[in-house]
């Protein structure tokens, strides 16, 4: 806690704004749950949703001209004067280009990619819609975005639907065996912090 309160002054000189360090007694008066020691609110940042957000990219790039081809795998790619790739229809010339890539990547392609990145999952779970008094029955009502102090953190909003999303760090390796292992893990850690919803329906988990 004496770490946290020292970043405080941190984020005024990296970002400008001011943090605000709100201790044990003062956390219920804010929405949040009192088995945590304090908490640090920073009044810039937001929770980006990847799915909406890469929708929202495609729309725009539609509208801009973007041509988009789904389901052409490029297969191929090498570099003279300009880039060929090497898609299952054909070949396309082009002078500049882009990946844009989740976590999981071909090696090969090309073959200067390899080792440059390290694909990092996280495990989520959403419960139903909570209730007032199912809030209430916890003490977190907050609609802020946080996470706790972890080297491994947990990151937990509540919706503005009322649903709650929990996740954190999931499995290093994408076997089925490796998953149902951070499933557990993730249902486990989430009962533990907030126990008042220990019971609670979930009804998404990735």
């Amino acid at each position: 806690m004496t770490a946290l309160r020292r970043q405080a002054a941190d984020v005024k000189n990296d970002y400008g704004v001011e943090a605000r360090y709100i201790n044990a007694v003062h956390l219920s008066a804010h929405g949040l749950t009192r088995p945590f020691h304090g908490t640090l609110t920073i009044p810039i940042g937001v929770a980006l949703n990847p799915r909406k957000y890469a929708n929202g990219l495609l729309g725009v790039a539609q509208s801009a001209g973007a041509k988009v081809f789904a389901h052409s795998p490029v297969t191929g790619l090498e570099k003279y004067q300009t880039f060929c790739l090497n898609p299952p229809q054909g070949q396309i010339t082009i002078e500049k280009v882009t990946f844009s890539t989740n976590g999981y990547f071909l090696d090969h392609l090309p073959d200067w990619m390899r080792g440059r990145y390290l694909p990092v999952q996280s495990s989520i779970i959403v419960t139903l819609p909570q209730t007032g008094e199912e809030q209430a029955a916890q003490g977190w009502t907050s609609l802020k975005m946080a996470f706790d102090r972890r080297e491994l953190l947990h990151y937990f909003p509540l919706m503005p639907e009322g649903r709650f999303l929990f996740g954190m760090p999931g499995a290093i390796f994408v076997t089925a065996r490796a998953n149902k292992a951070a499933m557990r893990k993730i249902r486990a850690d989430f009962r533990q912090m907030f126990p008042a919803w220990a019971d609670s329906d979930i009804v998404d988990h990735y």
